[in-house]
């Protein structure tokens, strides 16, 4: 309230009624409901190319450990360590491809195992972050399973001219 002189209190408009006539309005006002955030890429995709993300990525390690067998100072001694290398980072990257969550669920221990084994920064940095990464990806959006691949792919079916 606002004083003038004489301290005859005069009265002032109220702030949360701007429609002083409407005696039915309360003053309450609701903020509209902003939309949700969404995301801008559909999940599946991101899923799909979180799979052949990981699958790029365990070929390119397969394809490093079967050229590093093959230089010339290698024996056929070196075969054995080479696919136990090679085969869990391309079994990782087929269970990725098939069933995406499983293999999220396996490649976050396997990369947590490579950060703790591989004593680099190199390899921690292309070995484990990936696999860390790509297998988090796929646990939070990866289906459990992969329908495309996991059925036959049906043919449409041809119409025959009817006479």
């Amino acid at each position: 309230m606002r004083w003038e002189v004489g301290f005859v209190p005069m009265p002032q408009p109220d702030a949360r009624n701007p429609d002083h006539t409407n005696p039915n309005y309360t003053g309450a006002m609701r903020r509209p409901r902003l939309p949700q955030p969404r995301l801008a890429i559909p999940e599946s995709i991101i899923s799909w190319g979180a799979s052949l993300l990981t699958a790029i990525w365990g070929g390119f390690w397969v394809w490093f450990a079967l050229m590093h067998m093959f230089d010339n100072e290698s024996t056929a001694a070196d075969l054995i360590p080479v696919m136990t290398f090679a085969a869990p980072v391309l079994i990782l990257s087929i269970l990725a491809l098939i069933f995406p969550r499983i293999g999220g669920l396996v490649l976050i221990p396997s990369a947590i195992f490579g950060a703790w084994f591989f004593d680099d920064a190199g390899a921690r940095m292309l070995l484990a972050t990936p696999a860390l990464v790509l297998g988090a990806t796929l646990v939070w959006l990866g289906p459990w399973k992969r329908r495309s691949l996991a059925r036959r792919p049906r043919l449409p079916r041809r119409r025959s001219a009817r006479t």
